[in-house]
């Protein structure tokens, strides 16, 4: 080996010579390049005139080798700290079902559409993490003074709207006293009602409470609107106005363009990364939302690939829907499936019955019955475990309390129970039942909805097993709500989900001045409930707070007004080729859209951090 290497980097050799006296320019092409570094190198192209055909193939294969060897030394090093990473691009399509009206912050309660498209286009002073706790968004930091009752928020300085204009107090003042202003009827005016706002400085807000709250904070994720476009709208035209939907906000995502049909109706809306997002920028570059009539158009586009995700659907439709083009991510929200028992009917006015039906309700059982479709639930509140939780019961105790509370089996063949009332003989109370008995009936009212009914059944074969004639009685939702509001005897258990606000407020549910009107569909007027529900509101710290939910849990135990069953999981599909999504839990339904900055289409090698 030595010999040939020699051969070709050594001295001049004989072939070389005589090269050089037999051409004069190849001299001079060496003389110039004996003067640039490794001019030896170049002596390379002479391999074929000096090696023999053995040698070329020695010298070639241990070129490759080395080269190899580079490559694998090179690569054994790096890869540890390289890999690929997440990188800006693409395009996402979801499926909305309805249509927007009015995309605006303080409307968007209103409208689940408007609220998705709202969450993307605006932000607030704070936002609501995976824990359902409010953090700073807008605000830069915040603090409490006046015994808790007052709370001063500074501003970040570098948050810009999408028209290049400085969000500043101007723009915090002008949406809270907008909500305010009954001019506007915006849907949040009874959250601020008794809050004073007042500006400070120029990056300074103070919030003035009546009574301290220590949730207060979780109010303050409302979008703020630009002073400088609305500040020339009357409220009574704010409704109108054509900034509803041009909208301009100050969050990561802005308004590019929208298509309506020949009608007027919005048929699609797409939105831009804003580049000078003051926050984590999104990877994804664009979003798109089509909208549809129902979920059945919007299921059959996903199937047809025409979008690329659609939200909320019954676990039951997504197992039907998805296949191998689309993921399937988990979403849960401060929500539960509730068995409202009406205590207008004369049946479940007991509250010892009550008690009964609510405590056969296993839930080791329960979350069989429910497989992959919900949580079982021990606690009134979705997202707090309590101490005080269900009392289980078994069938054999609780046919004895049912004995005990006049309510037999009046032969030894019967399957359903009847009433007696107690008659007292000469020595002993007995029980004797009469040619009229009442029964022990009742009927479920609930939802066509597969995942409901399918919990309706539970409890139907729980409840038919203490000896209990139970019906189930299926509505349309929208229609069911509104005939149970309507009126308030037109059934005896109502299943159905109910939806609470980020911070788990259950005055709706179960407040007394409810009870007639409202969703207090248990219609339970009680002063215990009542007392342990102000507690919590006006608890003044989350440690104070806590105090009072268990209280409220233990009360709620005691009357039985309702079986807690389960909180809901629904199915996000999403296109295969997106990645970053995950199961979440929401605050409320467009929440599902801030995990946007965490999805991405695209990757590029880049080093590990």
């Amino acid at each position: 080996m030595i010999s040939w290497i020699t051969r070709v980097f050594g001295g001049k050799r004989k072939s070389e010579t005589i090269t050089q006296k037999t051409h004069a320019d190849h001299a001079l092409v060496f003389s110039v390049r004996d003067n640039i570094p490794f001019p030896r190198l170049r002596q390379l192209r002479f391999l074929n005139r000096v090696f023999s055909k053995s040698e070329k193939r020695f010298f070639w294969g241990a070129f490759l080798l080395f080269l190899v060897s580079l490559g694998a030394g090179v690569a054994f090093l790096t890869s540890p700290h390289i890999a690929r990473t997440p990188t800006q691009g693409g395009t996402v399509i979801e499926g909305l079902v309805g249509t927007p009206k009015l995309i605006n912050p303080l409307f968007a309660p209103l409208n689940d559409v408007d609220r998705d498209l709202s969450i993307l286009i605006y932000s607030g002073l704070f936002r609501l993490n995976e824990n359902l706790a409010p953090v700073p968004d807008i605000a830069e930091s915040f603090r409490w003074l006046d015994d808790n009752k007052t709370l001063e928020v500074a501003l970040r300085k570098d948050v810009r709207f999408h028209d290049g204009e400085v969000l500043n107090a101007d723009d915090v003042m002008f949406t809270y006293q907008s909500i305010k202003d009954p001019a506007w009827h915006s849907p949040l005016l009874s959250h601020f009602r008794s809050v004073d706002v007042v500006r400070v400085d120029d990056w300074t807000i103070q919030f003035k409470l009546s009574a301290p709250n220590a949730q207060f904070l979780s109010e303050l994720t409302i979008g703020i609107l630009p002073s400088h476009i609305w500040m020339d709208v009357p409220g009574t035209n704010a409704l109108l106005a054509d900034a509803n939907i041009h909208a301009i906000g100050s969050g990561p995502y802005k308004i590019a363009a929208f298509t309506r049909d020949t009608k007027g109706n919005l048929l699609a809306f797409r939105l831009d990364r804003f580049t000078d997002f003051y926050g984590t920028q999104p990877f994804i570059d664009e979003w798109q939302f089509r909208f549809f009539g129902d979920q059945t158009s919007a299921k059959e586009a996903l199937k047809n690939s025409q979008i690329d995700a659609l939200a909320f659907l019954p676990w039951s439709d997504a197992s039907e829907a998805k296949n191998n083009l689309f993921s399937q991510v988990a979403l849960e929200l401060p929500q539960e499936t509730v068995a409202f028992f009406n205590t207008k009917q004369a049946l479940l006015k007991d509250e010892g019955l009550r008690h009964v039906l609510a405590s056969v309700i296993d839930r080791s059982l329960l979350d069989e019955a429910v497989k992959s479709f919900a949580t079982p639930l021990d606690s009134p509140f979705p997202f707090i475990q309590t101490r005080a939780t269900s009392t289980i019961m078994s069938l054999e105790n609780a046919r004895k309390e049912l004995n005990r509370l006049g309510w037999i089996l009046p032969t030894p063949d019967s399957t359903i129970r009847v009433f007696v009332a107690p008659t007292t003989s000469k020595n002993k109370k007995t029980m004797a039942p009469p040619t009229n008995a009442k029964e022990f009936a009742f009927t479920i009212t609930v939802p066509e909805q597969k995942d409901l009914l399918a919990l309706a059944d539970f409890l139907k074969r729980r409840w038919s097993l203490l000896g209990a004639r139970v019906e189930v009685r299926t509505q349309a939702p929208d229609r069911l709500l509104r005939d149970a509001l309507a009126d308030r005897t037109s059934y005896d258990v109502l299943l159905c989900n109910m939806l609470l606000s980020a911070d788990q407020d259950l005055s709706p549910f179960w407040a007394s001045e409810n009870a007639a009107q409202g969703l207090n569909f248990s219609n339970i007027a009680d002063r215990d409930l009542d007392t342990a529900l102000t507690a919590m509101a006006n608890a003044t710290s989350s440690e104070a707070l806590v105090g009072k939910q268990e209280n409220f849990a233990q009360v709620f135990q005691t009357l039985s007004p309702a079986v807690i069953l389960a909180r809901p999981r629904y199915a996000y599909l999403i296109s295969s080729n997106i990645q970053g999504a995950k199961n979440l839990r929401l605050a409320e339904p467009s929440s599902r859209l801030l995990q946007a900055s965490s999805w991405y289409l695209k990757t590029a090698w880049g080093w590990k951090k």
